[in-house]
């Protein structure tokens, strides 16, 4: 169960009703977090911006290894909530059911390739608290992107820290189709929806 329930998205105002329209159409279906952070709508509009600038500004280092970066993140910091919607979105998207089922393989699996292993291993080392990142990790990245492509990809795992801790925190409620998604698709790792349920 939720500890704050979320807003209906009939009390937004047309600004923010902008917003949520275009990451709804991303997803295909209304996501719980942005309508429990509606309660202070800045902070709802600050989030969203901060997504789409995130995700936008990593287009250039993968369609997979964006959504990678996502999923790998989410499963270092542990939020069910995250980790269905990263794995669903991913899908949705065309990344390899393959790719997210040998996650905890990466380095070693034929699934990924050198890029997409230095920027999963940054963002595993970003999703845990300290981080683990190292100068090393960084030298990996630099053989395979720019220096703004770097911040990119560290700007999708620190977008994920924010919406792992409040997920977390908050116990949103998945919605059925990241939940259902997850259920058929990562069970065999672990997942469940736990406080999410």
């Amino acid at each position: 169960m939720p500890r704050i329930a979320p807003l209906p998205a009939s009390v937004l105002d047309d600004s923010h009703t902008q917003l949520l329209d275009k990451l709804n159409v991303l997803l295909g279906f209304e996501c719980n977090d942005w309508l429990t952070l509606a309660h202070v709508p800045p902070l709802m509009a600050s989030a969203m911006s901060l997504c789409s600038s995130a995700i936008d500004a990593a287009e250039d280092c993968g369609e997979d290894l964006r959504w990678l970066v996502c999923f790998a993140s989410s499963r270092a910091f542990g939020c069910q909530y995250c980790v269905a919607h990263s794995a669903y979105t991913a899908t949705r998207l065309g990344v390899p059911e393959a790719k997210l089922l040998d996650i905890d393989q990466y380095e070693t699996s034929a699934a990924y390739s050198e890029p997409e292993r230095a920027g999963i291993r940054v963002a595993i080392g970003m999703g845990t608290c300290p981080t683990s990142v190292k100068d090393a990790d960084f030298d990996e990245l630099r053989k395979y992107f720019s220096e703004s492509q770097i911040v990119a990809l560290c700007g999708l795992s620190s977008m994920m820290g924010f919406f792992n801790r409040w997920n977390d925190a908050m116990a949103t409620e998945l919605e059925t189709p990241p939940k259902e998604n997850a259920a058929l698709l990562l069970s065999s790792t672990g997942w469940s929806a736990g406080k999410h349920e």
